[in-house]
């Protein structure tokens, strides 16, 4: 069995309880948040295979003094407060298009090989409440690194599946992140992770959550939804001790990643795609898999919950054009939108070695409608729409403090979209 590809993103949180804030709300409105990621992957033979460690921008009520990005509902300017998500309401769904280099949600955390029973990823993501001034906790990535002797030691342990994938540190036997004294009632301004609890009368401690991802774990998760939300979705919850009242829900998902190229089945389904743009598209005819393709030897068997997890159309900016027909599309907002001449073609969008075949029906079957709320200007005429909840096209014009995403398209798009 080969070696596979795995990916592991923070999609999401939601705020099942606000944290006791400091009294006179110096770092704004809400609650401010950011989120944390470390992980060490060691191989079988007990040597250190990578470490890294991602930490988002703050989210929240954009007139505070961080750099913030806007979250939450607590005034016009964001503050995350009780029953918030973020970035979306179903804050466990990563959009098809998103930018995983990003500093916020959906983000990536972690991506690398996991041969069976060779190496073991252990990623530990947590949530922290901003305030002005440094947390007096060592940083996420170097308690991790403490624990490496740990995980050294008992790693023949984690190359199997260990049925549980999410743990405790102290059912690890590894130490707390560190405690912090008790404030006092007007609060006290210093970040501090979200999920402290009480270790003395006045004492906290915060005590990671670490996902142990192995090759069979990784499988496992993926052909699963554990979380009952999407396949491959976990769920890292904080809740504080009742004094500081926070109870934060981290919305975290592993991938199978699968390359631009390939060709893939799962095993619950004879349907045969190609992978183009990150997106499946599906071959429908015999003829046309061993002709294009080179039939079924170059097909790859995966996990049926990964293709569950990708798209059915190629991500935005990908040039496709069906292998029998002339017409180059271009993908805007999970729509194919139709390249009119080679001019254009040429002049902005780089030229015919951007444009990718892909399978005989496919433009059909993604249609011409973008995703909900998605604004369409034509280059040159200056004629824009907004596209309701059921596809439907509404004459748009700019308003303040309303600015969705506009997509610059071809002179005659519009019209061509009933």
């Amino acid at each position: 069995m080969s070696s596979m590809r795995f990916r592991v993103t923070v999609n999401g949180f939601y705020v099942r309880a606000q944290t006791w804030d400091d009294a006179l709300n110096w770092d704004g409105f809400g609650d401010e948040v950011y989120l944390v990621g470390a992980v060490k992957s060691i191989n079988s033979d007990k040597t250190e295979h990578y470490t890294s460690d991602v930490t988002s921008f703050v989210l929240g009520d954009t007139s505070a003094e961080a750099p913030l990005v806007r979250a939450g509902t607590a005034k016009s300017t964001g503050g995350l407060q009780t029953s918030d998500t973020f970035p979306t309401g179903e804050p466990w769904k990563k959009g098809r298009t998103d930018n995983l280099r990003q500093n916020y949600p959906p983000f990536l955390v972690w991506e690398g090989e996991l041969p069976p029973k060779g190496r073991t990823a252990f990623i530990s993501i947590a949530i922290y409440e901003w305030d002005p001034g440094n947390s007096p906790l060592q940083s996420l990535l170097r308690w991790l690194d403490k624990a490496t002797t740990e995980f050294k030691s008992r790693i023949q342990d984690f190359l199997d599946p260990t049925g549980k994938m999410i743990y405790e540190a102290v059912e690890l036997g590894l130490d707390i992140l560190g405690t912090l004294d008790d404030s006092g009632m007007l609060g006290k301004s210093g970040s501090r992770p979200i999920g402290m609890k009480r270790v003395a009368p006045d004492k906290s401690a915060f005590e990671p959550k670490i996902l142990i991802l192995n090759y069979d774990n990784a499988m496992q998760i993926i052909n699963d939804r554990p979380a009952g939300k999407d396949y491959g979705v976990l769920e890292f919850n904080y809740p504080d001790d009742a004094y500081y009242r926070g109870d934060y829900t981290i919305y975290v998902q592993v991938e199978q990643v699968i390359e631009d190229g390939a060709l893939v089945k799962s095993s619950n389904s004879p349907r045969v795609y190609s992978i183009v743009g990150g997106g499946k598209l599906w071959i429908e005819s015999v003829a046309e898999l061993n002709k294009r393709y080179g039939g079924d030897s170059n097909i790859m068997e995966v996990a049926y919950g990964t293709l569950e997890n990708i798209p059915d159309y190629p991500k935005d900016d990908t040039l496709i054009k069906e292998w029998d027909r002339p017409e180059v599309y271009v993908m805007l907002s999970g729509a194919r939108v139709w390249i009119p001449n080679p001019e254009e073609l040429s002049r902005y969008y780089g030229g015919w070695q951007r444009v990718m075949s892909v399978p005989n029906g496919t433009t059909s079957r993604i249609g011409d409608r973008p995703r909900p709320g998605s604004v369409f200007k034509e280059r040159t005429t200056g004629k824009m729409a907004i596209f309701n909840e059921n596809g439907q096209k509404i004459p748009w014009f700019p308003m303040p403090f309303n600015f969705p995403k506009i997509y610059i398209v071809p002179d005659g798009t519009l019209d061509r979209i009933p």
